[in-house]
């Protein structure tokens, strides 16, 4: 009997001790999803800090662009040599989405300020 009970506390210590190295386990399985959950949130939040500041920025350069008066628009400068119109024509870049239909809100033959924002808020989403 004496021996019975003591293989019977023998087999509880050694259920006992096996319960504590799956509860350990788990224990580091948790942190550990823990720690990846805390990553991809830190780099999510990085990634939406990083697109406001950039947002802020282009709001920030178009009012500077809208208010600065100094650059007139100007139209694209084409290279021109006399008798070659066809190469002319050819030459010319080809109208995009993103360029507005008439250019009087353009400058220096670039895309214009409220076409780039239109963009980057589309990308954001």
């Amino acid at each position: 009997a004496r021996k019975a009970e003591a293989q019977a506390r023998e087999a509880e210590a050694k259920t006992k001790q096996a319960n504590a190295a799956r509860e350990q386990a788990m224990a580091r399985v948790k942190q550990e999803e823990q720690f990846l959950d805390m990553d991809e949130y830190n780099k999510n939040q990085k990634a939406k800090e990083k697109e406001a500041k950039r947002l802020a920025q282009l709001a920030k350069w178009k009012h500077d662009m809208d208010n600065n008066e100094e650059l007139p628009a100007q139209e694209p400068q084409y290279d021109f040599v006399p008798g070659e119109e066809e190469e002319e024509v050819f030459n010319r870049p080809q109208q995009t989405k993103a360029q507005p239909a008439n250019k009087a809100g353009m400058i220096r033959g670039r895309v214009s300020p409220s076409d780039i924002a239109k963009f980057i808020v589309s990308r954001a989403r």
